[in-house]
C-alpha cells in the first residue's frame, strides 16, 4: 500500500535535503549571546539537529526493503569507522577527557563532534540527494552572511553584536559566524559554489544573480582581512580553470574589474571613518592604482586568450599556458620559501619575512605554534604518536607548558595548531591524519571512477569546493562553526542523486 500525507511528502523531498537546507541556510545566522557565546550555541544546535536528523532518517527508512541495502562494507565505510574507533581510542586514553569530550571552549570539535560527523555520514550515505537544491541553499546561505560581514566592516551594526566592543576587538569578529579565520573559512566553502554556478549558468536571469552572489562574496571574504582569503580566491581561480570547458577568462575580468572598483569604496569609507579597520595587504593591492593598472593590462591579455580560443579552437593549448604559468609561480614562491628559510636564513627580508621565511612569526605567528606542536610530537610516547593526545586536546596541552610564552611571543593563547593536518596529527595521531587522508583519497578516487562513466555537474561544483576547504585549512582551523559544513559537502560527494523528471 502506498504511503500517503506527511510521511510521504518527506520522502519525497528527502531528509537529506531538508538537513541541508537547514545547515547551509539557518545554521550560519543562528546565535544567542551575540559573539560571547557564538561557537557554544552553535555547538549545540549542531548536536540538536544531527540528532533530529538521525531521528528522522530512521523513521522515515524503516521500512525500505532489504533489496536498497548494501550488505558489503566498502572500503570507504571501513575507513569511517576506523576513524571513529581511532578518535574514541584517542579520547579514551587521553590525559585532558573533558576538553576531549566537547572540544576546546571556541572550537568544540571533541569526541561528541565525531560523533555526530559520523552519523551525518551514515545518514547521507543512504538517502538520495537532490544535489542541484544544496548547491542553491548554499549560494542563498552565503548572501546574508556575507552582507553582515561587509557591513561589520563598515562599522554598522544593526544586530548590536559589536556592542561594548572596543575597535580592537572589532577587528577579530566578523557576521554571525565570530572569529575572522572562522569567518574566512566559510568562503572556502561557498565562494567555489557561487562562482562555479556563475559561469555554468545559461539563463541571464541566473547568471546575474549568481554573479552577484560572487561579488558579495568575493567582498565579504577581502572585508575579513585574513590573508588566507588570497589562498582561498587563488584555489578557486584554479578550479573554475580546471572545471570549465572553456576558460571563460572575460567573466573573470568582468568580475575581477567589478571586485576592484567597489573594493576602493569600501577603503575610501573606512579611510573616511574616526574609528578606522587595521586594511589587510589584499585590500591594499587591490587599491592601489599601480596593481589596478597592470590587471587592467593583464586583464586585457586574458580576454585576449579567451577570444582565440573560441575563434580558433585553441581552448586545451591557452588552458595548459595558463595553468603551466600558475604552477611556476607556486613553485617559484615555494623554492623561495625553501630558500630563505633553509638556505639563506640571514638575509634581511623587511615586511615580506612573514611570507618568505617560516620562522616564529610567519603568517601571523602560525610558524611558532607550527614549531611548538611540531617539537611537542617528536617527544609523546609511542602509542601517543599512533593515537594523540585526545580529539581537540591541544589547548589544555601547549598552555601548559607554553602558557606564558605563548602569550609574550605572540599576545595570544593558542587553543589550535591553524593548521589542520598538524592538529589531527598531534590530537588523533599518525592513524588519525592518515584515515583523514585515505578517506579524502577515496573520495577522489570514486569521484574520477564515476566521471568515467557518468557524473553530474554537481558533484563537480562540491568537489571544488572541498578541494578549495582542504587547501586552505593548511593554514586554518577546524571548528564547529564551518567544518560540520565542509563534512556534509564531503559526504554528498559522490551520493546517490535523486531522479529528475524529464
Amino acid at each position: 500500500m502506498e504511503e500517503t500525507g506527511l510521511l510521504n511528502k518527506f520522502k519525497k523531498y528527502s531528509t537529506a535535503n531538508i538537513f541541508g537546507y537547514v545547515m547551509f541556510i539557518a545554521y550560519p545566522l543562528i546565535f544567542h549571546d551575540y559573539f560571547y557565546d557564538i561557537v557554544t550555541c552553535k555547538f549545540a544546535v549542531f548536536i540538536v539537529v544531527t540528532i533530529f536528523f538521525m531521528i528522522f532518517t530512521l523513521i522515515i527508512n524503516r521500512k525500505n526493503k532489504k533489496d536498497d541495502i548494501e550488505e558489503k562494507i566498502s572500503l570507504e565505510e571501513k575507513i569511517v569507522f576506523a576513524m571513529f574507533w581511532i578518535n574514541a581510542f584517542s579520547f579514551f586514553l587521553s590525559e585532558y577527557k573533558i576538553e576531549a569530550l566537547t572540544g576546546a571552549e571556541g572550537r568544540h570539535n571533541g569526541i561528541v563532534t565525531i560523533i555526530a560527523y559520523l552519523i551525518i555520514y551514515l545518514c547521507l550515505s543512504g538517502l538520495k540527494i537532490d544535489k542541484e537544491k544544496i548547491l542553491f541553499a548554499v549560494a542563498v546561505g552565503s548572501l546574508p552572511v556575507s552582507v553582515l560581514g561587509i557591513l561589520n566592516f563598515l562599522n554598522i551594526d544593526f544586530l548590536g553584536f559589536y556592542d561594548g566592543l572596543s575597535m580592537q576587538y572589532k577587528q577579530f569578529y566578523m557576521s554571525t559566524l565570530g572569529h575572522v579565520n572562522v569567518y574566512s573559512s566559510y568562503f572556502a566553502i561557498t565562494l567555489p559554489v557561487v562562482l562555479l554556478l556563475y559561469f555554468q549558468s545559461e539563463k541571464r536571469l541566473w547568471k546575474f544573480i549568481f554573479y552577484f552572489l560572487a561579488i558579495i562574496n568575493i567582498l565579504g571574504l577581502i572585508c575579513s582581512g585574513c590573508e588566507s582569503a588570497i589562498i582561498i580566491l587563488g584555489t578557486v581561480f584554479v578550479c573554475g580553470l580546471v572545471r570549465q570547458k572553456r576558460i571563460l577568462f572575460s567573466l573573470w575580468y568582468v568580475l575581477i574589474v567589478t571586485v576592484v572598483f567597489l573594493n576602493r569604496i569600501l577603503v575610501n569609507y573606512n579611510n573616511a571613518q574616526e574609528e578606522k579597520r587595521e586594511i589587510s595587504r589584499l585590500m591594499k593591492c587591490l587599491s592601489n592604482n599601480k596593481v589596478i593598472f597592470w590587471m587592467i593590462i593583464i586583464g586585457g591579455i586574458l580576454v585576449l586568450f579567451d577570444y582565440v580560443q573560441k575563434k580558433h579552437g585553441k581552448e586545451k593549448v591557452v588552458k595548459i599556458f595558463v595553468l603551466s604559468s600558475i604552477s611556476i609561480l607556486f613553485f617559484g614562491y615555494v623554492f623561495l620559501l625553501v630558500y630563505f628559510t633553509f638556505i639563506d636564513k640571514e638575509r634581511n627580508l623587511g615586511k615580506w619575512a612573514t611570507f618568505l621565511r617560516i620562522n616564529d612569526e610567519f603568517g601571523s605567528y602560525r610558524g611558532y605554534i607550527w614549531r611548538i606542536v611540531v617539537t611537542e610530537f617528536k617527544e609523546l610516547s609511542f602509542i601517543k604518536k599512533i593515537v594523540g593526545i585526545g580529539p581537540d586536546a591541544l589547548y589544555p596541552f601547549v598552555c601548559e607548558k607554553y602558557g606564558n610564552e605563548m602569550y609574550v611571543v605572540t599576545d595570544a593563547y593558542y587553543d589550535n595548531a591553524h593548521n589542520e593536518f598538524l592538529q589531527y596529527l598531534i590530537t588523533t595521531g599518525v592513524a588519525g591524519l592518515g584515515a583523514y587522508l585515505a578517506f579524502l583519497v577515496v573520495k577522489i578516487k570514486t569521484f574520477i571512477n564515476n566521471r568515467r562513466v557518468n557524473i553530474s555537474k554537481w558533484d563537480e561544483i562540491i568537489l571544488c569546493s572541498c578541494i578549495c576547504y582542504f587547501v586552505q585549512s593548511v593554514v586554518n582551523i577546524n571548528q564547529v562553526v564551518t567544518t560540520p559544513l565542509y563534512v556534509i559537502m564531503l559526504c554528498i560527494l559522490n551520493a546517490r542523486e535523486c531522479e529528475r523528471k524529464k
